[in-house]
């Protein structure tokens, strides 16, 4: 069966509360509160890769991974423009990726001139629907 869109849910948002203007903690098991932190961080990211790596077939570790080589030239991964973890992951696979994002960023007008005579002529399918 083709598969055209692979959802993978994750246990934990990457996404933590900051507190701006606060001095650092002085309480005792501070310091076990970022390293806490941080092991979330790292687990999230591992999450994050094994998901990819488990949708599209293949794994970080196995670069000649003849079964992935096919699917590469077939497989795009589209990340939220606030998940730029999901870059370097696709890039650590050797798949394209591209950023959606639901609003214009700041500072961004127009998207360079040449942009949709590239995009029409490597991916005809999605520029038709533009």
């Amino acid at each position: 069966a083709h598969r055209t869109i692979v959802e993978a849910p994750l246990a934990a948002a990457g996404v933590r509360t900051v507190q701006f203007l606060s001095q650092p903690p002085s309480r005792p098991g501070a310091e076990r509160c970022e390293e806490d932190e941080r092991d979330e961080e790292t687990m999230h990211r591992e999450e994050c890769v094994r998901a990819l790596e488990t949708s599209l077939g293949c794994s970080i570790e196995d670069e000649d991974d003849d079964r992935a080589a096919g699917f590469r030239g077939r497989a795009l991964v589209v990340i939220n423009l606030f998940a730029l973890e999901g870059w370097h992951i696709a890039e650590s696979l050797g798949y394209p990726c591209v950023v959606a994002s639901p609003c214009v960023p700041p500072g961004v007008s127009a998207p360079p001139s040449s942009f949709a005579r590239k995009f029409e002529r490597y991916y005809p399918g999605p520029f038709r629907y533009l």
